[in-house]
């Protein structure tokens, strides 16, 4: 036998074998007084822990006990066929943070505004960069011209070096590193 009910509250116990942790509920049922202790049956790798005021499917399997299959936020989620969203949810019921799973292998994280980068392979190609244009700038300040004329009475065919206001390169990426995203 299957019934709805509401989840009341959450904590952490043991299943009826008592040999694993699980997530039990107080789920209120439909009467509105009566209240049952129900384990939540997750999907193998998946670990989600349901919020108070939740929706919950809950089966019977007899000899007094009941699991909790499947819990609706009541979100549409939007998705196209073949499309996986995973999301959490804030103590509002909003989505807080989301992963969309499409069917062409693309992920998509949050609102997916930006891409990610390989950021060891980014700063990587960025230091080659910074060090090609400070080399660049540093011939360039210490350069000489050869003239056959003499410049303040220095030796002929050679000037001072040139006076520049150009200065190596100093940029920083480490601004630009998103520690909360891994690929």
């Amino acid at each position: 036998m299957e019934d709805f009910g509401t989840i009341k509250k959450v904590e952490i116990g043991k299943d009826l074998d008592a040999e694993n942790e699980k997530y039990i509920c107080d789920v209120e049922f439909q009467d509105n007084e009566d209240v049952r202790k129900v384990q939540i049956m997750n999907m193998s790798g998946v670990n989600v822990r349901p919020r108070v005021g939740q929706k919950i499917l809950v089966l019977d399997l007899g000899g007094g006990f009941e699991i909790g299959i499947a819990t609706d936020d009541m979100i549409d989620a939007d998705l196209e066929d073949g499309e996986i969203e995973i999301y959490s949810i804030d103590s509002n019921g909003a989505k807080s943070g989301k992963v969309k799973i499409k069917p062409n292998g693309e992920l998509v994280l949050n609102d997916g505004t930006d891409y990610a980068v390989k950021y060891s392979k980014l700063e990587s190609e960025f230091n080659k960069l910074k060090d090609d244009f400070n080399s660049h700038v540093q011939n360039y300040n210490s350069h000489t011209h050869v003239t056959t004329a003499t410049v303040d009475a220095g030796l002929v065919g050679s000037i001072a070096a040139t006076t520049s206001t150009s200065s190596p390169s100093s940029p920083d990426i480490t601004q630009t590193k998103v520690d909360k995203v891994r690929i």
